[in-house]
C-alpha cells in the first residue's frame, strides 16, 4: 500500500511538472504570436457591411472585355476582399500581404489621399470598369471610389495576378 501511495505521488508530481512546462511553452508561443500579429497587422481594419455591399454590387455590375471574363470571374473573391480593405483605409504595410512579390510596382496610393473633405469611415465603390486581360494570368481593372460624406470621387487601377499556386495577388496602383 505504501508503494502504491509513493507511486501515485511520484506520478502526480511528474504530471504537474509536465503541465508547468506546457503552460510556460504555451505562454511563450502566445507572446511570440502576439508580437508577429501586431507587427504584421498594425491597426485593425474592419470592412463595414455597407462597404462590402458596395464592392460586391460594383463587381456584379462590372462588364469585363471578352478576353478577360474568365480571369475576372476567377479573381472576383480576391478582388472583393482586397478592394474592401482599401475602401476602409487599410494601411500600405498591411496590404503588402496581397502584393505580387515579382511585380516590382507595389505601392498602394490610398484613394483617401485624393479626398480632402472625406473625414471618416469607409468609401463606397461607384463602379469597377476597364477590365482587360493583360496576360494569361493577369487581369487589369479600374475602381472608382466615392465618399459617402463629401461625394468626392477618384479612380485607381490595379492588376490581379494569378500565382502558380492559384492565389490571386495584386500589383499596386496603376494610373
Amino acid at each position: 500500500m505504501k508503494t502504491y501511495k509513493l507511486f501515485m505521488m511520484i506520478a502526480i508530481c511528474l504530471a504537474l511538472s509536465g503541465c508547468q512546462q506546457l503552460l510556460e511553452t504555451s505562454r511563450t508561443m502566445r507572446g511570440i504570436l502576439n508580437q508577429v500579429n501586431t507587427g504584421l497587422s498594425g491597426d485593425a481594419v474592419y470592412v463595414t457591411q455597407s462597404a462590402q455591399n458596395s464592392v460586391d454590387a460594383a463587381l456584379n455590375k462590372a462588364k469585363p472585355s471578352a478576353g478577360a471574363a474568365t480571369l475576372f470571374k476567377q479573381a472576383k473573391p480576391a478582388i472583393s476582399h482586397f478592394i474592401g480593405l482599401i475602401a476602409c483605409g487599410t494601411k500600405d504595410a498591411q496590404l503588402k500581404a496581397y502584393a505580387d512579390p515579382d511585380s516590382g510596382t507595389w505601392n498602394i496610393v490610398s484613394p483617401f489621399n485624393a479626398m480632402p473633405y472625406h473625414k471618416s469611415g469607409c468609401l463606397d465603390i461607384l463602379r469597377i470598369n476597364n477590365i482587360k486581360r493583360k496576360a494569361a494570368n493577369v487581369v487589369y481593372f479600374k475602381v472608382q471610389y466615392i465618399s459617402p460624406q463629401s461625394q468626392e470621387s477618384t479612380g485607381w487601377g490595379y492588376e490581379a495576378i494569378k500565382q502558380p499556386d492559384g492565389e490571386w495577388l495584386f500589383a499596386g496602383s496603376l494610373f
